[in-house]
C-alpha cells in the first residue's frame, strides 16, 4: 500500500477532499470500456485490490474497475477534444491540502509503481491523479488506525507500555529501513509481544545476573553499574534494565550490611 506518514487523524480528511473532479466518469464501473481491457487471469494482480466502501462515493469495488472508468473517461475526453495531457513525471505533494499536510508519499511503493503506467496510458492529469492517491492514503490511514486500536485491545493494559518501549528502542537503534521491517512484524499483537520480549532480552545482556540474584561483582563494580544504569535514558521504559537496577541496589545494600 502507498506509504503514508505523519498523521494520526484520518477522520479529519473528508470524502469531499478526494471526490472526482469535473470530467471524471459519472457512471463508474458500469461504463462501457475498451475491448482490450485485461480481464480474469490476464489482469494485473493489483486490479484485484479492494477499495473501501466510500471510495469515490462507492462507485468502485477494486482497482480494476477504477482503471476501466479512467479509460472510459479518457476516451470521452478525447472525443470531446478536452485537454487531458499527463505530466512527464507524476509528483505528489499534499503539504497544502487540509488533512494531508504532514503526509509523505513513497514513490517507490509497489502499488503506486503499478498504478503510474495506467495513469499515463489514459492520459490522467496530475490533479486527478492527486485525488486518487489522496483517496488511497485516506483509506490506508483509516486501516492503520483501526489495526493499531485492535492490537491495543488484544494486548490489554500492557499494550501501550509495550508499544512505547518498542518505539523508543527502534527510534534509538534502527535505521529507517530497519524500522520499516520492524513495523511489518509489529502489525499483530503476537508480533508486538515478540518484539517487546526481544528488546527486554537485549537489556538483560548488559548485567548478567544469576538465579541467586547476585551479579558476582565487586562492590565498586556494582556501584559503577548502578551509576551507569541511573544515567541510561532507556531505564525509564525498559523493564529489564529496571529489574537489573533494583537487583544491583539490593546487592549494594547487602554488601554494605556485611561491613
Amino acid at each position: 500500500m502507498i506509504e503514508a506518514k505523519g498523521t494520526e487523524n484520518p477522520e479529519d480528511i473528508k470524502n469531499d477532499d478526494v471526490a472526482p473532479q469535473d470530467g471524471d466518469p459519472e457512471g463508474g464501473a458500469g461504463q462501457d470500456v475498451d475491448d482490450n481491457q485485461e480481464e480474469g487471469a490476464d489482469a494485473p494482480e493489483w486490479h484485484a485490490q479492494e477499495l473501501p466502501e466510500d471510495f469515490m462515493g462507492g462507485k468502485y469495488k477494486n482497482m480494476g474497475e477504477v482503471e476501466k472508468a479512467l479509460k472510459h473517461s479518457s476516451k470521452m475526453a478525447r472525443e470531446k477534444g478536452l485537454d487531458r495531457d499527463a505530466p512527464e513525471e507524476y509528483a505528489f505533494d499534499f503539504s497544502g491540502v487540509e488533512g494531508f499536510e504532514d503526509i509523505e508519499v513513497d514513490m517507490e511503493d509497489p502499488t503506486l509503481q503499478a498504478m503510474l503506467p495506467a495513469f499515463k496510458e489514459v492520459s490522467l492529469p496530475q490533479a486527478e491523479a492527486d485525488r486518487l492517491v489522496q483517496a488511497f492514503l485516506k483509506h490506508q490511514l483509516e486501516s492503520d488506525a483501526a489495526n493499531i486500536e485492535a492490537q491495543r485491545k488484544e494486548l490489554g493494559d500492557e499494550g501501550k507500555e509495550m508499544l512505547d518501549r518498542i518505539t523508543g528502542f527502534v527510534d534509538k537503534h534502527f535505521t529507517p529501513e530497519e524500522a520499516a521491517a520492524v513495523n511489518l512484524i509489529g502489525k499483530t499483537a503476537a508480533g508486538i509481544r515478540v518484539l517487546d520480549k526481544f528488546i527486554q532480552m537485549q537489556g538483560m545482556k548488559n548485567v548478567p545476573i544469576g538465579d541467586s540474584g547476585s551479579p558476582g561483582l565487586s562492590h565498586d563494580e556494582i556501584i559503577d553499574k548502578i551509576d551507569k544504569l541511573r544515567k541510561d535514558p532507556d531505564l525509564n521504559f525498559n523493564k529489564a534494565k529496571q529489574d537489573q537496577y533494583e537487583k544491583l541496589l539490593a546487592e549494594d545494600v547487602k554488601l554494605k550490611s556485611k561491613r
